[in-house]
């Protein structure tokens, strides 16, 4: 969650803007947790959308991004909680979809 939200902050508001970042929960069976984080910035370009997750990716190297972030939790949600996380389009800004199993014990 903190990575999502540092990274609404780096790229979603740029400059001296603020915004609001929205996270939700729901539990759409018994088995599974449905969490959105989704913020109403300048959102992701098409053409990067394939590449967010991808070690080392970043649009702002020169403000000393590293391109991981997305990337570290895009493996602690998968490897670490067994999950899945995505990016959805909610009409604008971006949002992330994570879900997660309620059963630790199924997670591998």
């Amino acid at each position: 969650m903190s990575i999502l939200a540092f990274n609404a902050a780096d790229h979603a508001y740029p400059g001296d803007t603020g915004g609001v970042l929205t996270v939700t929960a729901s539990q759409p069976t018994p088995e599974l947790v449905r969490i959105v984080c989704a913020d109403h910035g300048v959102g992701i370009a098409a053409d990067l959308r394939d590449r967010i997750f991808d070690p080392f990716f970043t649009t702002s190297r020169e403000a000393g991004n590293t391109g991981l972030g997305l990337h570290i939790a895009f493996n602690l949600v998968v490897s670490t909680l067994g999950g899945t996380i995505e990016l959805i389009d909610q009409g604008g800004g971006a949002a992330f979809a994570i879900e997660l199993p309620t059963d630790r014990a199924a997670v591998n």
